[in-house]
């Protein structure tokens, strides 16, 4: 039995990269089909763990490689809807709270917003012009001068917020590390070490979780 699964096929390898900045994507995802097509759209990588997790995403078009070997599918799946990478119009602002130009920009992108921490301390906006690009090319310019970050979440959802790295609560056991201090890999009994939290002390930044070809899991893990 794999340890996860892709619109109901099993999973045979898949690097799951999460930054603490911007959205999860899973570049290379190999898939058990047998004879049936690849699966499109709207998707989830479901992980039989305990915590049992989902990371929520959509299949996207990839002119890569198809199927590696006959009977297996590769595809590429990315957070939310598209990774906020959907196009927004600019849009003027004058006199607004920032929690409703950050709730546009994520609407206007496609994407559904899981929450906003911190914002609603700040002052008006008085004036601010949202340039015609990405939905993740506004949020960033918009929310860069006030100290906030996003990222998406394994529901597929954005969060905006200051980050205060709380400590991983879940069971972690040392497995390797490449020869530098901020790199290491970990052994977890989930994939629920998320960027912005703290272990071992330290802050992480970004990580990948890894469903390996021998049916093993590991979490590569970068430090700040």
């Amino acid at each position: 039995m794999s340890l996860a699964k892709v619109s109901g096929f099993d999973v045979i390898y898949a690097r799951i990269e999460m930054p603490r900045i911007g959205a999860w994507g899973a570049a290379a995802v190999e898939l058990d089909i047998g004879g049936e097509s690849i699966p499109t759209g709207a998707t989830s990588i479901e992980f039989d763990t305990t915590p049992a997790l989902a990371f929520v995403g959509t299949i996207i078009p990839s002119t890569g490689e198809g199927s590696p070997v006959p009977g297996r599918g590769r595809v590429m799946i990315r957070a939310g809807v598209n990774g906020l990478l959907n196009s927004v119009e600019g849009k003027p602002y004058e006199n607004v709270a920032p929690r409703l130009v950050i709730e546009d920009i994520i609407e206007d992108a496609g994407e559904e917003l899981d929450s906003i921490a911190d914002v609603d301390a700040l002052p008006t906006q008085r004036l601010w012009v949202r340039p015609r690009g990405t939905g993740a090319q506004a949020l960033s310019r918009f929310i860069d001068g006030y100290g906030l970050t996003w990222r998406f979440l394994p529901s597929g959802k954005v969060v905006v917020l200051a980050d205060t790295w709380p400590t991983y609560s879940g069971s972690s056991s040392f497995d390797a590390a490449p020869n530098e201090m901020r790199r290491a890999t970990y052994a977890l009994d989930a994939p629920d070490l998320l960027p912005g939290m703290s272990l071992d002390s330290k802050n992480v930044s970004r990580v990948v979780h890894c469903v390996r070809r021998d049916g093993t899991f590991r979490t590569e893990v970068t430090f700040q």
